[in-house]
C-alpha cells in the first residue's frame, strides 16, 4: 500500500512540474500578448467550422476502429509467446 501511495504522489508531482514549466515560461515572456490557453493553442471552434472539423475526426475514428477490428480478427487464436514460455499462454479468443 505504501508503494501505491508513493506512486500516486510521484505522479501528481510530475504532472504539476510538467504543467509549471510552460506556465512559468508564458508568465515571463508572452503574458501581455495572449492568454495562456490561446498561447497553448486552445481556440474556440466557430459554429460554421463545426462540420468541417468534426466530420473528418469522426471519419478517422471510424477508419481506425475498423482497422483495429480487422487486425483483431486476423489475430484470432494467436497466443503470446512470452506467456507461452511460462506455460500460462493466453489466447486472444
Amino acid at each position: 500500500m505504501e508503494l501505491f501511495i508513493a506512486k500516486i504522489v510521484s505522479s501528481f508531482l510530475e504532472i504539476i512540474l510538467a504543467a509549471a514549466i510552460p506556465f512559468l515560461y508564458w508568465i515571463f515572456t508572452e503574458r501581455k500578448q495572449s492568454t495562456f490557453l490561446n498561447w497553448l493553442g486552445f481556440k474556440k471552434v466557430s459554429k460554421h467550422d463545426f462540420k468541417r472539423f468534426f466530420v473528418p475526426v469522426l471519419g478517422m475514428i471510424l477508419l481506425f476502429s475498423l482497422a483495429s477490428f480487422f487486425i483483431l480478427l486476423r489475430l484470432k487464436g494467436v497466443s503470446t509467446q512470452s506467456l507461452k514460455d511460462c506455460n500460462i499462454g493466453v489466447d486472444i479468443w
